[in-house]
């Protein structure tokens, strides 16, 4: 099984490279599964005791309490986002095991989680989350990850063509900070962070080359 993730924010082109790298190994015969974050949202609607109790936990973070002087705390949040990854991975894994052969490529995954949720703390938080613990929670690394970078300005471009419209509501300030927390967490070495203004064709021809070479070594 060969295990992709493809991380980026929105407009960077994730979801275009996850059909192509589909696509490509659906022309050799190969078995390919994309699990993408609204599969992930239906998946976890329909599922077992405990994802569904983490899931009441996180809709209880964003409501205001009267006994604090806070709704929630950004840190928690993150944590529990990563223990809902952590379960789906729990289970999707005892599913893939039963296919050795199928390649996996998730779209926006717990690095998205950690990179947005981070992004929305204040600056002595940002800097002091342990950035690791989403490593540490998930457990099966991916054979490789795929950051496709990209400035906001030209994402919030992109995201306007898309839509038939100039004048998004595009956060450039907060785009820029989760940038910069999926920059940050560049430390592992099947960490590939590629340039997301290149062409599609471009990007997915880095991405096929890094797999074939894993595959060799």
């Amino acid at each position: 099984m060969t295990f992709v993730l493809l991380e980026g924010p929105d407009g960077a082109g994730k979801d275009t490279q996850a059909d192509m790298l589909a696509a490509y190994w659906q022309e050799r015969g190969e078995a390919v599964r994309v699990l993408d974050f609204p599969w992930l949202q239906r998946y976890a609607e329909d599922t077992p005791f405990i994802i569904n109790k983490i899931r009441e936990a996180l809709r209880a973070t964003r409501q205001p309490d009267p006994y604090m002087d806070q709704p929630h705390d950004n840190a928690t949040e993150a944590l529990l986002h990563l223990a809902l990854m952590r379960q789906i991975m729990v289970e999707m894994q005892a599913r893939w095991t039963r296919r050795p052969s199928v390649h996996v490529i998730w779209v926006r995954g717990w690095l998205s989680t950690l990179a947005y949720q981070v992004s929305q703390m204040d600056r002595a938080d940002r800097e002091a989350f342990p950035l690791w613990w989403g490593w540490a929670v998930i457990g099966r690394a991916p054979d490789r990850i795929f950051l496709l970078d990209i400035s906001p300005e030209v994402a919030a471009k992109r995201l306007a063509g898309r839509q038939g419209n100039d004048a998004i509501d595009y956060d450039l300030a907060r785009q820029q900070a989760v940038r910069t927390a999926y920059l940050r967490i560049q430390s592992q070495r099947n960490y590939h962070v590629l340039d997301g203004d290149q062409p599609a064709d471009a990007i997915h021809s880095q991405i096929v080359s890094r797999l074939e070479q894993g595959r060799k070594t």
